[in-house]
Order: C-alpha cells, then structure tokens, then sequence
C-alpha cells in the first residue's frame, strides 16, 4: 500500500525544496533545485515495500540493476566488430559511446521522473490499491512530455529494435550450439532453440526474472575472461601487422560500428526496468558503473581475439568460430544460451506489453494474457530462421534502432522537455548540478543537440546504409533460410 502520508506531502507542498523554488523563481533558471518531495516519496515507497514485500511496481533491486545491461549475444559479435572497424577506432568508439551512452540513462531517469511528478500531482499515477499496475514504457513517457508524433516514433524505433534483438537471440543460441554439435545444421538448431524459447510467454513479468539473471551475468562474465585466456594461452603471439591494420573500406566499417551500437545502446527496456526498482531515481547511478562493466564485456576479449586471431576473427561473426574447440568453449556455450534464454525474456517485455495494452488486457489476469503473447514469440522464431546472419543483423538492428532510441531521442526529449524556463525550475531531480551552477542549462542543451547530430548521421546514415548493404549481400549468397550460414 502506499504510503499516503508521503503523497500528500508530496502534493501539498509544503516548505519542500522544490515548492519553494517554484514559487520563487531562479535566476536565469541557472540555480539547481537542491532535493524535490517526489525523491522522498520514492523513498517511503521503498520502505512500505519492504515491510509488506508487495506493493505493484516497486520490487527487485537485482532486476532494476543489471537486467537491462545484460549484452548477451552481441559480445560473441564484438571481436568481429573490432576486425572490421579496425582495432584503434574499436576501443575509441567504445569508450566514447559507453559513456554517452552512460549519460542518456541519466537524461531517462529524468524523464521518467518528470512524468511521474505531473502524474501524481493530477492523481493519475496510483491506481486503487497504491501503486499502479500498469508498467511505464518508453513510447509513454515521450508521448506524454513530448505529444504523440514524437511517441509514435518512439514506439516504431523501439518495439523494431526490440524484435529485432529477440530475433538475434534464436540465431545466437542455435549459432552457439552449432559450435558444440556441428553434426546439426544451424537452421535445425534455430528450430530447437525456437520452440523453447516459446516458454517466455509464461513469465508474468521482469520482476520474475532475478535468478537467471544472475546466472546470465555469470556466463558473459565467464565467458569474455575464457576467451582473453583462451587467446592468450594459445601460443600463437600477436599477429602484426594485420592485427593491428585499419578498416578495409567504409563498409566495413560502418557494419562494425552498427554492432557495437547494440552493445553500448540497448535502453530499450529502461523504463520498465526502472518501473521494478524500490527507488527509480536510483536508477541514474546506475548507468556509469554499467558502462565500467559492459566495458569488460566488449573489449577485453575483443582485443585478445583480435591480436591472436585477426583472419578467423574478420571471417565468423561468431567469435566461436573464430577459435580451436576445446572443454573451456563448451562451457561457455552452455552458460551464453542460458544467457540467450533470459535476453529472449527480457527484450520481448516490451512488446508483449505493448500488445496487452493494445488489445486493453494488461491488467488482466495472466492466463488470458498467454494466449495473446505467442503470436510474437512465434513471429521471432520464423524470422530467426528465415534470415540466420549473425552478426549482420545486429549491425542492421543496431545502426537503424540504436542511434535513435540510445543517443537522439533521449537527448531531443530532454531539450524539449525543460526548454521552457518554468520547467527547468519544476524540474523532479536536479541534473548535473555542477553543470548548470556554472554554466547553465544551455550547456546541457548544446551537448544534446552534439549527440543527436552525431550519432543520428553517422549511425542512422552512413552505418545504416552499409549495414543493409552488406545484409542484402548475404541474403544473395546464403538465400532466405539458409541451412548454415558461416558453417
């Protein structure tokens, strides 16, 4: 239940901070507000949850943490990334866009939270029973801050990105079980990893997840380590100087760069990971020591592979292929399509979600929403199997969709959102506080507009371009349902 007290203080006012400064004013909107009731809200909701250990959309700190920073399957693409880029630009591009990619989670959580401020003070955020049952979804935030052509836009670029990454997720495990039994083609693979893969259709929602989350950490983890020693125990040494060479042409590179945007740009499921945690705003923390993380999961091994193995490492867009069979890739296999599993789960959240709304059984019981998920579990197995390019599709998925839903509409919705000055003093959080006492918002605002320039030419541009180019190619070559693509 939620705490009533805590929402009443919260709408009332008071002596708040945030009340204050609104009635106030600031000068030139330049002087961050320095706490909002709403973050205090958010905290006695934590505390009514633990001691009832109910309470809707409030549970799973473990969920909110780490699910959504889970890489999975394109870490088994990134060496080959890595060759095509070349090895210089691959760790400059990952560093780089790791962190912006840290910032825009930040510029997210804001967004969430302004919505949820406006929510609650027009009493539309809590449902009967306290907190609402109804799970937020990025398209829902933006059309609500931003107007509905731009939350349209949101939902194309999302919910395709989303089924886009739960496809790869069929070719990934079936691609990796081909590397344990090669006496199965991989599209029989995809037809057996397919069908399981059905069983997502049961799991209610992401709050139901933490345990092989974890587990999934613990096979990526082992998995990037594995490889660096693999590589390194090889005895082969550093191949120079190819393993050091630049890309070979602009396509190349481009497909390259298209893969590590699904790596570094998966914020497709922010919101409602943000919608299981205790405390949302939390969530804003989390985006920088992810990067430290998915850091090791992209460029270690990446690296090692890369300077053991440069010609295996340019042909297979599975690193497995890339290396000898052993005992260790075994392992690893197991552990990554475990992984897979979870990732299938996890990206197709939001689309069963999107659907239940659609056809307005959300909030029903869960029995009466199975049924309506298997059209698009079943959906991701046929298109798995129709077009098994590994690695291809991830650089088509990642230079359509990443650049939008990581990089440019975070940043636009940001602006657009707190472009008026009595918005930037009602502001729920207070973003970089430093930023804005010694520079103002105009700052902010400049770098966001850098961003979405950036990555909306080179990433949706020239990286998009390319990435289908080098699709339709393999399309010609292996034709539709290839039996083994990369055997």
């Amino acid at each position: 239940m939620t705490d009533q007290a805590a929402v009443a203080a919260f709408k009332e006012g008071g002596t708040d901070p945030l009340t204050v400064a609104t009635k106030q004013g600031t000068k030139d909107g330049r002087i961050p507000i320095e706490a909002s009731s709403l973050e205090r809200l958010e905290e006695a909701e934590a505390n009514a949850f633990e001691q009832t250990r109910g309470g809707g959309a409030y549970a799973g700190k473990w969920t909110g943490r780490w699910g959504k920073w889970q890489i999975g399957q394109i870490m088994l693409s990134m060496p080959n990334a890595f060759a095509k880029m070349g090895l210089t630009a691959g760790l400059v591009l990952s560093v780089v866009s790791g962190l912006i990619s840290a910032y825009t989670i930040v510029l997210l959580v804001h967004l969430y939270e302004e919505r949820k401020r406006r929510l609650i003070l027009s009493d539309k955020w809590y449902g009967e029973k306290g907190a609402s049952k109804s799970i937020t979804q990025y398209h829902e935030v933006i059309t609500f801050l931003c107007g509905r052509f731009l939350g349209a836009v949101t939902i194309f670029f999302v919910m395709l990105n989303v089924f886009g990454i739960s496809v790869a997720q069929v070719i990934a495990c079936s691609s990796d079980a081909y590397y344990w039994r090669t006496s199965l083609s991989k599209r029989t693979w995809a037809l057996v990893f397919g069908a399981i893969l059905q069983v997502s259709i049961f799991v209610p929602t992401l709050r139901h997840t933490r345990v092989i989350n974890i587990l999934g950490l613990v096979g990526t983890t082992y998995t990037v380590w594995w490889l660096v020693i693999a590589a390194a125990a090889s005895g082969r040494g550093v191949q120079l100087p190819e393993a050091t060479a630049g890309p070979k042409s602009l396509q190349l590179f481009y497909t390259g760069f298209g893969v590590l945007l699904v790596a570094y740009g998966g914020h497709n499921i922010s919101f409602e990971v943000m919608d299981g945690m205790n405390v949302p705003k939390k969530y804003r923390w989390v985006g920088f020591v992810s990067f430290l993380y998915i850091f090791t999961l992209t460029v270690p091994h990446s690296t090692a592979v890369q300077l053991i193995y440069p010609k295996n490492n340019a042909k297979y867009g599975n690193v497995y292929g890339a290396l000898p069979h052993t005992w260790g890739m075994n392992i690893s296999i197991f552990l990554m399509i475990l992984h897979q599993i979870c990732a299938f789960i996890y990206y197709n959240a939001p689309l069963f979600y999107l659907w239940e709304k659609m056809w307005g059984i959300h909030e029903k019981s869960l029995w009466l929403r199975i049924p309506s998920r298997l059209p698009i579990t079943l959906l991701c197995w046929l298109v798995g199997i129709a077009f098994p390019f590994y690695g291809t599709l991830n650089s088509v998925i990642g230079a359509l969709c990443g650049p939008v839903v990581a990089f440019a509409m975070p940043a636009f919705a940001f602006n657009i959102t707190y472009w008026n000055r009595k918005a930037r003093q009602e502001v729920a959080l207070s973003p970089f506080r430093w930023m804005i006492k010694y520079f103002g918002w105009n700052v902010i605002f400049a770098f966001n507009w850098f961003i979405i320039g950036v990555y909306v030419v080179n990433g949706t541009g020239f990286a998009l371009v390319y990435s289908i180019k080098t699709f339709v190619q393999a399309v010609h070559q292996y034709k539709f349902f290839a039996e083994c693509y990369q055997c």
